[in-house]
């Protein structure tokens, strides 16, 4: 079973200092899979060279490039947003999809209307 775990993104993965959220994704991830399970943590990036999947602490992690959003009302909305269309993409090869935040789960729920999504 493939298990993706869709971070807010306001603080990158994993976490350094701060982000409930993410430092929750980041644990849910690692033991997820020290359980078995092939669990991967999404985040986004705005760095080429951040981008794609890395190992940290037994926690396999995924960088989605985005574009930068700027002089918008509501900039992280709309990044979220940008973020859940952006991962939806990939999120088709899962089989469970755990988005923690409300706008990127409302765009992947809009283009994945039949996966399992928590």
């Amino acid at each position: 079973m493939r298990v993706a775990l869709l971070s807010s993104g306001l603080t990158p993965l994993p976490p350094v200092r701060g982000g409930a959220i993410e430092e929750y994704v980041f644990q849910l991830s690692k033991h997820l899979r020290k359980l078995g399970v092939d669990a991967i943590a999404i985040d986004f990036t705005f760095s080429d060279s951040n981008a794609g999947l890395c190992e940290v602490d037994e926690s396999l992690i995924m960088k989605i490039k985005i574009p930068r959003i700027n002089n918008v009302p509501k900039k992280k909305v709309v990044q979220e947003l940008v973020f859940g269309l952006k991962a939806s993409e990939i999120l088709k090869e899962f089989d469970i999809i755990h988005a923690n935040t409300a706008w990127a789960g409302f765009a992947v729920a809009t283009r994945l209307r039949n996966k399992n999504l928590i």
